[in-house]
């Protein structure tokens, strides 16, 4: 993993409280997400976080200054791997 890029976790979707930065390995990634009641969207980038990382389902990120909700995490032995929706401004 390449940790070259900050991510500022946020306390919630306001962008008022950064909770902890961190660096982690963003890459492009597409893949939907489809709910019980037919909503669909479309994560659009994928973050490889320390193991140790703060990051979670119900928070939110900023990555360049574009925030993005973590929409599935999936926690392997040495790291995290989080699927991230880009949220609208």
């Amino acid at each position: 993993m390449f940790n070259d890029t900050e991510i500022k976790i946020l306390s919630n979707s306001d962008n008022t409280t950064i909770l902890k930065t961190e660096y982690a390995d963003v890459q492009p990634f597409s893949k939907t997400y489809t709910f019980e009641n037919g909503f669909s969207i479309l994560t659009t980038m994928r973050a490889f976080c320390d193991k140790e990382s703060i990051i979670n389902e119900t928070g939110y990120v900023l990555i360049n200054n574009d925030k993005y909700k973590a929409i599935d995490i999936k926690t392997w032995d040495t790291y995290k791997e989080a699927f991230l929706y880009k949220c609208k401004k």
